[in-house]
């Protein structure tokens, strides 16, 4: 009997044994992950809160901080898997349930979210899950539905700014405007004499199309604050819109003047113009008005000027922008984009010896940006002074450049070498950059036309130059290059049909002295002096073509 006893107690010692274990091994999987999940560290958070589901299955707190842990990493599918597992494991929890509703609202459930909310409202009423049955109702467009939810709130709880601005929405979406309206006019005694209270009604009605009321509402907010841009803005919108052009941009400039008014509150306005290029367009001189009042009032802050040189630069006066570059230069000189910008801007602007100063000053404080010698050298190069420019240009150019910055040097290399008639370094060049780039049809000209000039290896000029002409056909300049070509090959038929092409597509000078030189030498002397006079007439050089014209007339 002894030993019967014995075996019994050991069986029942040993099953309490293995369930501590299996206790201890849950407790302890769930304090290490929180303790993991507190500290950010969300992989082992999961794979211990899953260990806890493999121990104890029905852990509805295991499967609700798996579904957070989800919802974190951005697995929705996932997520809805926990959080219902939670829900379902105790589905009194109010937090459970909580989650639950929201994952499927989340996935467009709503049928299942509405059971679980009725649920639980019958057992006890609660605000927030009215709120969000009415939610769901809208969602489904079932807004009468939605409305009795917000009614039931107003009866148990009282009227709240939350539940009239959802009734608002509501009527909104069934087009019942004049109602909804009513519903704000409610929250007069939540906002008393606050501009956010008529701002809120204007927003409404204007999104609904009602503009006149809701400029009256703007007004309303104005009068009782002249420096909230939000109002100022919208009136202004409003006048403008209804081509009161001049009563819209004195709202916006009184507001622009008013150093009461924030300055970031400004730009962000004034950047949503200048987005608008129509816009811009439209109202040049009155939006040019508002960066000047910018500048008066802030002329020591570099965001106006940033702004002042993008809306210059917008409309293409790149004088104004230029001048707001320097500026910008003085006040951040460390700005390596910006002094590469007026750079740009003194190019476009065939501003040689700006391009050539700016780029100087550049190189003391840039001295390892090979862009900046680039440009100084262009700067040379377009005051013909191309000595420098091709001194420069040599001394800074490096391989290894990014492919952009190295084909630039090598065209100017190339040009300005062959300006001072250094023909096999300028040859060697426009080797280089067809090598590069063997459809770069400017190069492909520009070369074969600067053989064709020296009377050197003329053949494969001649196939370069073909190739521009198969590229673009009705180019006038690559017709003149390769007629021209031709006539130095001595294919002076084919020659005269292109050069004749070219003459037909252009009135450039050169293309016209080209055409009446090869017709000359044709034995086509009258429509040769037509042509060498056409060309003196068009611009080409009365010196050089004086000769010519004596021997015509």
């Amino acid at each position: 009997m002894r030993s019967k006893l014995l075996i019994v107690f050991l069986v029942i010692s040993l099953g309490l044994s293995a369930q501590t274990d299996k206790e201890y091994n849950y407790e302890y999987a769930l304090i290490e992950a929180n303790r993991q999940k507190a500290i950010g560290n969300l992989n082992e958070a999961l794979n211990l809160y899953s260990r806890c589901l493999i121990v104890k299955p029905e852990s509805g707190v295991a499967a609700y901080e798996l579904g957070n842990i989800f919802i974190a990493m951005n697995d929705p599918d996932k997520a809805y898997e926990y959080f219902e597992r939670a829900y379902n494991s105790d589905p009194g929890n109010y937090w459970y349930m909580i989650a639950y509703i929201e994952i499927l609202n989340f996935k467009a459930e709503y049928s299942e979210a509405e059971k679980v909310i009725l649920i639980y409202l019958k057992k006890k009423d609660d605000p927030k899950l009215r709120y969000s049955l009415a939610g769901i109702y809208e969602n489904q467009r079932e807004f009468k539905k939605a409305r009795k939810q917000l009614e039931i709130i107003e009866l148990n709880y009282g009227i709240s700014e939350t539940i009239l601005l959802k009734k608002a929405e509501i009527y909104k979406k069934e087009n019942k405007i004049t109602k909804g309206e009513k519903e704000l006019l409610k929250l007069k005694e939540y906002l008393p004499d606050s501009p956010d209270y008529y701002i809120l009604l204007a927003e409404y009605l204007n999104d609904a199309g009602i503009k006149e009321r809701a400029a009256g509402f703007f007004m309303d907010a104005y009068l009782l604050d002249s420096t909230n841009l939000y109002a100022i803005t919208n009136l202004a919108d409003y006048y403008i819109q209804n081509n009161d052009i001049s009563k819209g941009f004195q709202f916006l400039e009184k507001a622009f003047s008013d150093s009461v008014i924030n300055l970031e509150n400004k730009l962000k306005t004034f950047v949503l113009y200048l987005e608008n290029v129509e816009f811009i367009k439209r109202y040049t001189i009155e939006t040019e008005q508002l960066v000047k009042s910018l500048l008066n009032l802030y002329e020591e802050e570099n965001i106006v000027h940033r702004v002042a040189y993008d809306f210059y630069f917008k409309i293409e006066d790149y004088q104004n922008a230029f001048t707001q570059i320097k500026i910008l230069l003085e006040l951040e000189s460390d700005n390596y984009s910006l002094w590469q910008q007026a750079i740009y801007n003194a190019s476009v602007l065939n501003l040689s010896d700006e391009m050539i100063s700016i780029g100087k000053r550049a190189i003391e404080i840039f001295p390892n940006k090979s862009d900046l010698y680039l440009f100084v050298g262009i700067g040379y190069y377009q005051k013909n002074d191309f000595q420098k420019a091709y001194d420069i240009l040599k001394d800074n150019y490096i391989i290894g450049l990014e492919t952009n910055t190295q084909m630039q040097f090598l065209t100017f290399l190339g040009e300005s070498a062959y300006k001072i008639r250094l023909f096999d370094e300028a040859f060697s060049y426009f080797e280089e950059l067809i090598l590069l780039d063997p459809n770069n049809l400017l190069v492909l000209n520009n070369y074969s036309y600067y053989l064709s000039l020296e009377d050197i290896n003329l053949e494969r000029a001649e196939r370069l130059s073909y190739k521009t002409i198969i590229a673009e056909p009705e180019n006038p300049v690559y017709l003149d290059t390769y007629g021209w070509v031709l006539f130095k090959l001595n294919r002076m038929e084919e020659s005269l049909n292109y050069l004749n092409k070219a003459s037909k597509l252009s009135n450039d000078p050169d293309v016209l002295f080209h055409y009446a030189e090869v017709l000359y030498i044709t034995g086509n002397k009258k429509q040769a002096c037509e042509y060498y006079s056409k060309a003196k007439d068009a611009g080409f050089d009365p010196d050089s073509i004086k000769i010519k014209l004596e021997i015509c007339f």
